[in-house]
């Protein structure tokens, strides 16, 4: 049986200098701010946004995908499980 194991997961897909996570995030923001229509919603989110982007560029590129593997939050079926210290096929 073949696995897939990807191979650009350090990689993630960019619009401009946006990454998805802040694009999600940007989006997410803007939506509670229509949603709920209060300049604190925007001026928290944007706070949000600016403390987010800093901590991240602190890190390697696609730290927050790993992490979320490790951790079970994101998952593929051709990967085993990130608690698998060892597999057999």
């Amino acid at each position: 049986m073949r696995i897939r194991i990807p191979r650009y997961l350090h990689l993630p897909m960019q619009i401009l200098w946006f990454d998805m996570e802040d694009l999600a995030l940007i989006s997410g923001v803007y939506f509670m701010w229509l949603l709920i229509d209060s300049i604190w919603v925007l001026l928290g989110g944007i706070a949000l946004v600016w403390v987010f982007m800093n901590t991240k560029g602190k890190m390697p590129r696609g730290y927050l995908k790993h992490l979320a593997y490790s951790l079970g939050f994101w998952s593929s079926k051709s990967l085993p499980p990130s608690g698998v210290a060892v597999h057999h096929e």
